[in-house]
């Protein structure tokens, strides 16, 4: 795209990626500022799952079952929900965020 690299950022371009054959992680991490506040999520080949800034989930898809992204399962799938949470708290560790107040 002919996009000049900005020293913070560590990632890598999504634009070949194939998230069943894609190295490295098994989620990708992406981060934007909404509203004067950090929200992270993960992408798993499966899931999409994200939380603000005080680490509090507000979005959960099961992109096999729902492409579309209308069921949400924040609060209705609670072993999935941690095991999302767990992934994605720990790829910020891994990135060396350290914006999240938890």
């Amino acid at each position: 795209l002919g996009l000049t690299h900005h020293g913070r950022c560590q990632g890598r371009s999504l634009l070949s990626a194939d998230f069943g054959n894609a190295p490295g992680h098994e989620c990708q991490l992406s981060e934007i500022e909404y509203c004067g506040t950090k929200r992270f999520m993960a992408r798993t080949h499966r899931y999409k799952y994200a939380i603000d800034d005080k680490a509090r989930a507000f979005l959960l898809f099961d992109m096999q079952e729902d492409p579309f992204e209308q069921n949400n399962l924040v609060g209705k799938a609670p072993e999935l929900e941690a095991a999302m949470r767990d992934m994605l708290l720990e790829r910020i560790v891994e990135a060396q965020y350290t914006v999240i107040d938890l």
